[in-house]
């Protein structure tokens, strides 16, 4: 079986690529786009920066998990960082991420269809309202990481019937780990109300917002043409770049996120179950959302089209040099 250790080294990849993607990203939306503005410049900066702490997080906390019959343990490999107790907060934090970048996508979304309906809402999103729009991701993904650290309760009943698959499987031992056992039901076939409740919470809060993004989405959609006819022919072509690149930030997450750990997460809720899975090995993914999304915003906005090439044809033409205009004497070159 290959070492759980592996799954560091492909985060730190994770980490490295996002630094470099993210970076060109958010310079150029900084100091060289001149399309867009305001609220959602801000919305897209900050979404952008989050996936890059997404991924640095995930190099310190080291989440990993196993699923194992109807428990999810949920643990840090982390053995550098001294304090377990923080870096249980932090896995709690992490996994609120998920929820969070959920909920700002459906921010964006709402933004986006408010403003097409009547563009003067853009004025009025640029104040409190605007603000607001970028906070309640964070108080709802806030919301769900103290739900993770309030509704698991320690139970060594529970981790005696892990302990031996932990230390089988990764020489480590449960008793020392930073963790949250997710087990929906006790030992005695009865419901364990507070890691219950905490996966319908999961499902609910990810469902609404996909429902929020879809109803949007469908909205956009069906009123596009209408209100775009209201604009300039060139505002109409920015608006549509927008829109599809949305629909593309909206692919990133469900790809790497939501889809592959949907049945981990929703595997436990189902009674008798069977299974033994490393399900920590999905977390690599995570790494490869925000450069994934930030290269198909990048692709379908052509401003950030045109100055990419741009700026690779001035290097080129830069690295290459002209000999037709330069005298033969400096280049070595005879003539006749």
């Amino acid at each position: 079986m290959i070492s759980y250790k592996y799954s560091i080294v492909i985060s730190a990849l994770g980490f490295i690529l996002n630094l470099i993607v993210n970076g060109v990203f958010l310079y150029l939306t900084i100091f060289k786009i001149k399309k867009m503005h305001g609220t959602y410049k801000r919305m897209v900066i900050t979404f952008t920066v989050l996936g890059t702490i997404f991924s640095a997080w995930e190099i310190i906390a080291e989440p990993f998990a196993h699923n194992f019959k109807n428990s999810l343990l949920y643990f840090s490999c982390n053995t550098w960082l001294g304090s377990k107790t923080w870096l249980r907060y932090m896995l709690a934090m992490w996994s609120g991420c998920h929820t969070l970048i959920i909920w700002f996508i459906a921010m964006q979304f709402i933004y986006r269809l408010v403003c097409l309906i009547d563009t003067n809402n853009i004025k009025k999103l640029e104040g409190i309202y605007g603000y607001l729009m970028i906070i309640v991701p964070f108080v709802i993904g806030g919301f769900f990481a103290v739900m993770v650290e309030t509704l698991i309760a320690k139970d060594k009943m529970l981790d005696d019937n892990l302990r031996k698959l932990i230390f089988e499987n990764y020489q480590l031992l449960i008793s020392e780990l930073p963790k949250y056992n997710i087990t929906p039901y006790n030992l005695d076939g009865s419901v364990n109300w507070g890691n219950f409740g905490l996966l319908v919470i999961a499902v609910f809060l990810n469902s609404l917002g996909y429902l929020v993004i879809l109803y949007c989405g469908v909205q956009m959609h069906l009123n596009m043409k209408k209100e775009l006819a209201k604009l300039s022919i060139s505002n109409q072509d920015l608006q549509r770049q927008f829109f599809k690149a949305l629909i593309a930030q909206s692919i990133g997450p469900t790809i790497f996120l939501v889809l592959p750990m949907g049945p981990f997460l929703l595997s436990p809720l189902i009674p008798g179950l069977n299974i033994n899975w490393q399900s920590g090995w999905i977390f690599c993914l995570v790494g490869a959302y925000s450069p994934f999304d930030t290269i198909m915003f990048m692709m379908i906005v052509s401003e950030y089209r045109t100055l990419l090439k741009n700026r690779v044809g001035y290097t080129v033409s830069a690295a290459t040099p002209d000999y037709r205009t330069q005298d033969p004497a400096t280049t070595g070159v005879q003539t006749n």
